[in-house]
Formats: structure tokens, sequence, C-alpha cells
């Protein structure tokens, strides 16, 4: 019975797009920044969104769906059910010229009736890999978040050894050596030994230099504000900073932060604001990362989007800003000359890059008490801020801004 199901499901799936001619091209550049189809791509997903929600995140900004749902491969067994459901969602998606990772961690962490009725990882991606709407695999959900604290020594998650992860990346490539493989981190992992979180054991830092090798997108999402961290958000810049040390600057980075009121954790848990969505946008973008993503989901029950208006409209013009620089962005020339100095209780952080015979500053406060900063090595006659119809005087190829808490400032200095 087993048998004829799965070749009633392989059957479906082929039958509905059966030609490999229409599949997209994913590629990387020098800086690790993606290409989609030869066209610089800047990444920006929803996390196990809802396609019924599709439409109102595209106005958000939104282009990839990272999981799709609380069914297809995300959560629920593998079956023809949940394999045609994946089918129609990647078709949405294409209408739409948006993007879907599939999860294909499931066949090897959890228990075989996940394995539904197929023998073989390989013949589940087989499926999938020519779909002009795939962007990428993810193999290990936050394997570093480890076991171990009742006998106070730390280990993996099941099946999340560095050998485990060599071997799903390896039979990910195999089947399909055209898509790239993502492996996710828990930030709050990532940070346990320098914050001393008591509710869990600090991973070994070989562990991630280990696993980091068996993926070409290292990801690592970051909650501060639904974790009851609310007044520690550079949380996300120092995860991104953890990633960047842990790949050695040869892979993609995305990093995931801060949207929705998800109070699955915590009946207490608070929605961050729009501007704390922007300051650890930006945090994430400042410190290395190529792509980004947001996670608004509620369960019980499933909810897709659970945002504050106002921070979905401040959401959506700060990811439009970013799709606008992200040329700059990705593929700039670091002016690692150009500092920033902090005065009074926050904290300015700044990335700048060259690109086309201009110089772009890209500066955060990262801290909930305002300041001023000064700027210096610039360089040029003048620093437009980016969207806030004003100019910023030079001297001597330095300036001075003040900073609200949280606040961004970008500025273009010709």
């Amino acid at each position: 019975m087993k048998i004829k199901i799965m070749v009633l499901a392989v059957f479906l799936c082929f039958l509905l797009f059966p030609a490999a001619v229409f599949s997209s091209d994913i590629t990387f550049g020098k800086n690790n920044e993606m290409y989609v189809d030869g066209k610089l791509f800047m990444p920006v997903h929803a996390w196990a969104a809802n396609m019924k929600d599709a439409d109102r995140l595209q106005k958000m900004g939104i282009n990839v769906l990272y999981g799709i749902d609380n069914t297809a491969l995300a959560w629920k067994d593998i079956s023809p059910e949940s394999l045609e459901f994946t089918k129609k969602t990647l078709d949405e998606l294409a209408k739409r010229k948006m993007y879907g990772i599939l999860f294909i961690h499931a066949w090897w962490d959890e228990d075989l009736k996940r394995r539904g009725t197929m023998k073989e990882p390989g013949e589940l991606i087989k499926m999938f890999k020519d779909h002009p709407a795939l962007l990428g695999w993810h193999i290990s959900t936050e394997a570093d978040m480890g076991m171990g604290k009742k006998e106070k020594t730390w280990k993996p998650k099941q099946a999340g050894t560095p050998q485990d992860l060599e071997m799903k990346y390896k039979t990910v490539k195999e089947a399909d050596p055209k898509h790239p493989v993502v492996l996710m981190v828990s930030g709050g992992q990532t940070l346990a030994k320098d914050r001393n979180f008591g509710w869990t054991l600090p991973t070994p830092e070989d562990w991630y230099f280990s696993a980091a090798r068996w993926c070409d997108i290292l990801y690592v999402d970051t909650f501060p504000v639904c974790s009851n961290y609310v007044k520690d958000l550079k949380m996300v810049a120092d995860s991104v900073d953890k990633i960047k040390k842990y790949s050695k600057g040869v892979k993609s980075l995305w990093s995931a932060s801060d949207a929705g009121d998800r109070k699955r954790w915590s009946k207490n848990a608070p929605a961050p604001s729009g501007k704390q969505i922007k300051c650890e946008l930006w945090m994430s973008l400042i410190h290395g990362a190529h792509g980004l993503g947001f996670d608004y989901t509620g369960f019980n029950p499933f909810a897709s989007i659970r945002i504050d208006p106002q921070a979905e409209e401040l959401l959506a013009a700060a990811v439009k800003e970013v799709q606008t620089l992200k040329e700059p962005l990705l593929l700039g020339e670091t002016a690692a000359e150009v500092k920033v100095i902090s005065n009074g209780q926050g904290k300015v952080d700044l990335l700048a890059k060259r690109y086309n015979n201009k110089l772009y500053i890209f500066c955060v406060n990262v801290e909930a008490e305002k300041c001023s900063a000064e700027v210096t090595n610039t360089g040029g006659k003048s620093a437009e801020a980016v969207n806030e119809g004003r100019t910023v005087p030079l001297k001597a190829g330095s300036f001075v801004d003040t900073f609200e808490a949280y606040a961004v400032h970008l500025y273009i200095v010709e």
C-alpha cells in the first residue's frame, strides 16, 4: 500500500511540473551576495507563513516564505496530500515572483512517521528541485540548542552533530546541486556564554565552526523583544557577529529578528514596535547579513501574521528602503577608514561602503538611550540623510548627528 501511495505522489508531482528548464538559477558573488537568474537578490523572508497571507506579506516586502504554512513538509507527515499542498503553494509563489525555502530536516530529525511514503530523501528533493519558486533547502533547526542540561554536559539535538550535518548537506547536494542549503542556529544560544543565560548550556564554539562548513547559507534567528530581553536589542548585532566569525567569511549570512507578537513562549512577551523592528533590521545588515527574515507566527491556533498594524507599515517602508540600497550594501567596497564616536548613553554602530563614486554610511543606535555621534574620515562636501529631507554639514571630512533611541540614519556623501 505504501509503495502505491509513493508512486502516486511521485506521478502527481512530476505530472504537474514536468520541465527542469524553468528552474531558477541561484548563485553567489564574491561578497557572498545572492543572485537569482543573474539578478542581485536581497532575500527577505517570513518564517512558516500561511499562503493565504502571501499578498499581505508581499506588501511588506517579503519575497521568500521560509517553510510553508503549518502543513506540507514543515510540520506534518510526508504524504500525497502534503506534497500536493507544497506544489500548489510553490505555484502560487511563482505567480507572485516570490520564492520558498523547503524543509528537509524532518526526514532525519523526527520519528519514522514523518518519512511517510518515501524510502529516500533524494526522492522528495527531486520532486521539487526544478520548480521555479524553489530558493533552497533547510536541513537543521537550531541543533545548537542542544540537550543534556540535567547531565550538565552539552550535546547537540538529535541528528545535529557536525557529522550528521555533513551527511544531510551531501545528501541534498547530490540530489540537487543547484540550490543552496541553509543551516539555522539560535541567536540566543550563540550568545549563551557571553550573556550568562541560565536557561541553557553554552554550545562549544568548535561545534559552530564544524557545523558551519555544511551549508551555503548560515542563518541565525534572534528575538530579544518577544523573548523578554527587550532592553538588549543588541543581541541581534552580536549574534550576526558570531555567525560571521563561524562562517570564516565564505558563507552567505541570514538574520531573522523580531516582528510579531509571538506569545507562544510567554504570555507576557511584548510585541516589538516598528522602531525596534527597523533597528534590528539595520543591525543585521550593518553587522554583515546578506539576507533578512522575520517571524510573525503564533501557534495554537496557527496564525502566520501577528503584528501591530502601525509596525507593519513601518516594516514595509524599512524593507523598501533596504531594497533601494541593496547594491551599495551588498556590492560596495567597505570603507574601513570611516569611523564613528558615540557621545551619551546610546551607542552607534556603523557600516560604510563605496559604490559608484559615492560613499554610503549606514548607522544605527543599538541602545534605548539618546546620543550624538561623530562620523569621521568621510571626505566629500555634503552628507544627505536618506529619506529625511535634510543634509548634514561636513567639516574637515566629519559630521555630527543626533540619534534617538534605536534610531537609524543613512547617509550618502558626495
